[in-house]
Parts: structure tokens; C-alpha cells; sequence
């Protein structure tokens, strides 16, 4: 007695699509009446049910095609039921009903795998997951279509995700008109057909066999062909999709409270959290739905408070230092390299996603697997079972392309799962600014570094960052600077005055490749930031942080104060042209015994007293970090206080 009435609801629904693109087809009204007429009356709830299974796949119009067929069947929408099925009940009934279409999952960034996984509806099911890719490579495209053949035969439940380039091997099998083939003992097979350009197979179908479809939403939507669309059963499956009243509020409550930081900070949402767009809330959504196991009935009052937890892990450090939301004391301390932040982030040998800005990595410490648009999961799986059995104490990184996220973490989830030996395996992503973060369920850690590279460590003592990062090769770069703030110019524009102050140019220079000046140089400079206060560096690297990371921008700062503090020992070093007598040629000295040798010997001897080394540190330090110049003065006098004299 329904019939007509699903028939004009369908006709209604077909005629408000674009004609270029058929989104529902006659296999969806095929297929509702098969649902319903399994049904012995057709109830409001089962209605719903059958019309969210065969006609949602469009978030924008599913509400109107449910009121719809409600119209034509019960007269009006009022018995339309207020709460929609969760999604998720839609996958679990349409994956475990051996009579229904194969399925395709519309998502964003690939998240709905993750909430198969996360909510367990995988379970039960012997499955295989197969990514393709965007890989047309012939030999890649035929052991895709292998693997195919192989779970067809087993009666697999077979996820295909981002497989777009073997589509057109599927239609076919999709079509479910199976070949019946019998054997002599009475033995009957199904068979299907799949093709691969003009050549086409049949293979052996297990009646298990399923097929699960996950793609992206907006590809599917403005992309796919329409004959392939309709021969599948369409679901959007995504964070946001499933979220319920109170896990709604939860999420509203953490984009104001990520706005407001924006706010502190004077930034783009995208330049204080990494891995969050503004105006989506995807990420939140998927942040929130792995904290409480995609399942609402698990959210209490701490639920936010954690939620907040993993996202300060996220933020940028120019977000830690302007924003009075934070108190991360630790921040900078154990971002002071990449292996440092993943052994303090992993002490139970978590797997570790981080994103950052750098584009390569430093090795040091670190075994680097770069993976880039094609993941070898055989070569991969073998690399990663060699390292969890290997003694040392090095940690794998793998370097990946931000479009093979997903299924890198889902195989270490995959070879984790069954290691007999956990170790820690980190996956880093260079950010996209136009690619949201989907996070894993626990055990997974989620973190941000801005720059892996290991050329410039973040510290609290400018001093310790001084130790090791003042060097000739430092010193070099940073003379013209340091000279500049030094020598304002010639004393006279005499060739006498030119040649003096050309002289002592040249001896600055020299200081450099003088191995006992250099190190007295060195040593100043220490001396100077030895009273700077506490995270000064980063403080002046943060103010004129505009673009790059924080460690380019603490490169430029570093080189500027050391080029201050160089200048500083310079103008004391130098007082009265000191130099030229520490760096004189080796000549007679005017018929007297003693040669001109002697007198750097005397000069060191001198030098070596802590009263002269002491450089006046309170008060050079105060021009060194203010940057005013510190001028060396070239006058000459009866009785000169010079250094080391």
C-alpha cells in the first residue's frame, strides 16, 4: 500500500537535483523498498531508518528528503522522530546485512576509519584495509587489484580507503549480479567479475564478502561519477556528524576558549594552535569523541580540563608566551630537541604524532624514515619490526607526507597491536595549513614543535645556549655586525688615519683565527649573558617572531646578541689599539734585545688576572642587551688604561 507514495517521494527528491549530477538513483529506490518490505508494518522509526540508509550521503539535504517521504507517507512531517539515528548505528546495521548494497563512507581526513576502530564496530568482522592513494603506477594498481581478489575469495570485509584510481575495476562486482558456478560434487561458487583496462577476470566470491568504501566528502560529492555513487549504500561519517546535545556544548566550550587565546595573542587561530582551522571544528570534535570512546554516556566534569591539556600541547610557542591562559613552565625545556620531546612525552613507549613547521629533520639520536606519496607498507612493516627488535637505544621517526597520515598510523597501530616489545615510534607532519589534525584514540600522544631541524636548541640560560653554539664559524658571522657597533670610522680622514683604522679592522678579524684571543673573546661574551635574565632570548625571538619558526627566529636573535657582547669585548679589547701589539709581526723592536715576539707573551701574562678579564660585565652587559654601540676609543695618552696594560 506504500508504494506509490515511496515512488512519488523518490520522484520529488530526484527532480530537486542538479542535472548534472545524479546524486540518488533508481538503486536507491530499489533498495528502500527492499528495507521496508522487510518490515511487517511500516512504522515512523523504520521509515527514518530506511530513508537515512539509502537517501542521506548529503549533510545538506538530509533533513530535507527525510520530510519528504514523511509527506507522502504519513501526510505530514510531524511523525518525522526528533532524534536522528546515531550514524554510527547506520554503519554497524548496513556492515553486518548480508542483503544490502555494499557501503561508501563520505568523511573528512579519512576520520571515519578511526571511529570504526575507536568504537569497535570492526570487530567481529575479518577485515583487510587497502590505500591506494593517488599511485597510478600499473604495478601498484595491479597488487591493489590483487588484494582485492584475495579478500573476495576469503570472505573478507574489505576497506578500500582513498582507492579512487581502481574505482573503475569495481563496477562489476558492485553491480551484485553474481555468476553461479556448480561443480561435478554438487559444489557451488559465486563469481564476480573485476577489470583492469580492456582485460577482465572472474574470481572466486565468498557470500562474507563485503565491501566498505571510505571517501572524501567533498571528492565524492563534486567528483565521482554518479554510476558509481549509486550503486553503493552512502553514509557521511565524521566527528562533527555524531556529535550529540552535550558533546556539542563541550565542543562550542573549547572553540571559544582556543578563540580567546587567539585573541591574547594578536594571531590567526592556525599560528597559535597547530593543526586547528578556523571556523571548523573538526579537530575539537575529533579530539572530544577519542576522550570519551565516541560514546557520550562517558563524559564528566573532567572531560574539557583534558581536552585543554592536549590541545596547550598543540600550541605554538609565540601562544605560551603572550597568552595569560597558560602556565607551561616546562615548555621550552622539553622542546630543547626532538628526541628530548619525545622521550619526555613517552615514558611508557606511547606512540608519539607530532606536527611542526620544519621541513627536514636532524638524525642525531634518531633512526629518520622519510616516507613521501607512495607508503611501501611491506618495506615499512619490516623497518618497523626490525627497530622494535633491535637493542639499542635509538628512535624511529617516521617523516611523513601529510596525505599518508593516516594509513602510516593506522600500520603502527596495526604492527603495535601484536609487537611482543614496545618502543617508542614517532610519526612527524610537516603542517598544512589547509589540512586539519584528526586525532588517534589513546595510547596515541599528541605534540607540536615548531622546528626539528637541531641547528639552534631552545633554553632557559642564554648562557648554556651560549656554550655550545659560540664558535668561530659564529664569531665570523656575526665580526661585520660587532665591528660596526665598535669602530664608528676612521679618527681622521688622513692616510695615516685611514691606514690606523684599516689596521684595526683587520686585527679584529684576526682575533677570530687567533686561538688564545678567540677564546678570550668567547669568554667575554659568556661573562655578558651570564647576567642576562632568565629566557631573554626567547622573550626578544618571540617580540619579532612575524613568520618562520621560533628556532629561525632565535637564530637571528642569537647572532644579534652575540654580535653586541662581541662588540662590548671588542671596545675593551681594543682600547687604544691593543691588538696591534697582541698581533704584531715577528721584527726587531728599534735595536732592543727584546722583539716585538715578546710583547704578545706579556700581553697574556697580564690578561690572565681576573680583575682586567672582568670586561666591566655589569655595564657592558646592560649596553650589549640594549644594543647601543659600545665605541672603542683611538686615542692615544701618557698614561692610557688599556687592556690587558
Amino acid at each position: 500500500y506504500w508504494l506509490p507514495q515511496i515512488a512519488r517521494a523518490y520522484y520529488l527528491i530526484l527532480n530537486a537535483q542538479a542535472e548534472e549530477r545524479q546524486f540518488y538513483g533508481l538503486r536507491d529506490f530499489y533498495e528502500i523498498i527492499k528495507l521496508l518490505s522487510r518490515s511487517r508494518n511500516l512504522t515512523p522509526h523504520a521509515l527514518d531508518h530506511a530513508v537515512l540508509r539509502c537517501f542521506g550521503g548529503q549533510s545538506k539535504t538530509l533533513d530535507t528528503n527525510r520530510r519528504i517521504f514523511f509527506e507522502q507517507v504519513f501526510g505530514d512531517a510531524k511523525q518525522m522522530p526528533i532524534a536522528k539515528p546515531n550514524t554510527l548505528q547506520l554503519v554497524a546495521a548496513a556492515l553486518h546485512d548480508n542483503n544490502a548494497r555494499h557501503l561508501m563512507l563520505m568523511t573528512r581526513d579519512l576520520s571515519c576509519l578511526l571511529m570504526l576502530m575507536g568504537k569497535g564496530l570492526l570487530k567481529g568482522l575479518h577485515t583487510d584495509v587497502l590505500f591506494h592513494g593517488a599511485a597510478t603506477d600499473q604495478s601498484y594498481v595491479v597488487e591493489s587489484i590483487n588484494r582485492i581478489k584475495s579478500a573476495m575469495a576469503k570472505g573478507l570485509t574489505l576497506i578500500l580507503v582513498n582507492a579512487e584510481p581502481i574505482f573503475e575495476s569495481l563496477y562489476d562486482l558492485l553491480n551484485q549480479r553474481y555468476i553461479i558456478r556448480t561443480f561435478n560434487n554438487g559444489e557451488k561458487i559465486r563469481m564476480a567479475r573485476l577489470t583492469l583496462g580492456s582485460k577482465s577476470q572472474l574470481c572466486v566470491l565468498a557470500p562474507s564478502f563485503r565491501l566498505l568504501v571510505i571517501v572524501e566528502e567533498a571528492k565524492a560529492l563534486d567528483e565521482l561519477d554518479s554510476a558509481f555513487l549509486n550503486r553503493f549504500e552512502k553514509l557521511v561519517l565524521n566527528p562533527i556528524s555524531i556529535l550529540d546535545t552535550r558533546s556539542n556544548l563541550i565542543v562550542e566550550s573549547l572553540e571559544k576558549w582556543v578563540n580567546e587565546i587567539a585573541l591574547e595573542a594578536k594571531l590567526p587561530l592556525s599560528k597559535c594552535f597547530a593543526g586547528l582551522i578556523p571556523n571548523d571544528l573538526i579537530s575539537i570534535a575529533s579530539l572530544l569523541q577519542v576522550l570519551i570512546g565516541f560514546d557520550s554516556n562517558n563524559i564528566n566534569e573532567n572531560i574539557e580540563t583534558q581536552a585543554r591539556q592536549v590541545l596547550t600541547e598543540l600550541a605554538h610557542p609565540i601562544a605560551i608566551m603572550r597568552s595569560q591562559s597558560f602556565n607551561c613552565i616546562d615548555y621550552f625545556q622539553n622542546r630543547s630537541s626532538l628526541r628530548v620531546l619525545i622521550q619526555a612525552n613517552s615514558p611508557e613507549a606511547q606512540p608519539v604524532f607530532i606536527l611542526t613547521l620544519s621541513s627536514s629533520l636532524t638524525t642525531s639520536g634518531l633512526k629518520v624514515i622519510s616516507i613521501g606519496a607512495v607508503v611501501d607498507e611491506q618495506l615499512l612493516r619490516r623497518e618497523i619490526t626490525k627497530y622494535l627488535q633491535a637493542l639499542n637505544n635509538e628512535l624511529l621517526v617516521l617523516h611523513v607526507n601529510a596525505e599518508m597520515v593516516q594509513q602510516v598510523c593506522y600500520l603502527v597501530d596495526v604492527i603495535l597491536a601484536s609487537a611482543v616489545k614496545k618502543k617508542t615510534i614517532a610519526v612527524v607532519v610537516t603542517i598544512s595549513t589547509e589540512r586539519a589534525i584528526i586525532f588517534r584514540p589513546k595510547p596515541w600522544v599528541y605534540l607540536f614543535i615548531d622546528d626539528v631541524r637541531g641547528s639552534v636548541r631552545i633554553d632557559d640560560s642564554l648562557e648554556d645556549f651560549a656554550m655550545t653554539d659560540i664558535n668561530n664559524e659564529c664569531l665570523e658571522r656575526c665580526l661585520t655586525s660587532a665591528v660596526a657597533l665598535t669602530f664608528s670610522g676612521p679618527g681622521s680622514t688622513t692616510a695615516n688615519g685611514i691606514d690606523e683604522f684599516a689596521s684595526r679592522l683587520n686585527n679584529a678579524r684576526n682575533v677570530i683565527y687567533d686561538t688564545e684571543a678567540s677564546a678570550l673573546v668567547r669568554d667575554g661574551i659568556l661573562q655578558i649573558f651570564k647576567t642576562s635574565p632568565p629566557g631573554y632570548h626567547i622573550e626578544l625571538a618571540l617580540n619579532s617572531l612575524n613568520v618562520g619558526s621560533l628556532r629561525q627566529s632565535m637564530s637571528l636573535v642569537f647572532d644579534t646578541l652575540v654580535a653586541r657582547a662581541f662588540a662590548c669585548v671588542l671596545a675593551s679589547v681594543d682600547s687604544f689599539q691593543n691588538l696591534s701589539l697582541l698581533l704584531l709581526e715577528d721584527e726587531k723592536n728599534d735595536g732592543r734585545e727584546e722583539t716585538k715576539e715578546d710583547l704578545p707573551h706579556i700581553w697574556w701574562s697580564l690578561a690572565q688576572d681576573s680583575a682586567i678579564r672582568d670586561f666591566n660585565v655589569s655595564a657592558i652587559s646592560i649596553r650589549a642587551l640594549r644594543g647601543d654601540s659600545a665605541v672603542s676609543t683611538p686615542r692615544r695618552g701618557p698614561y692610557p688604561a688599556t687592556f690587558p696594560f
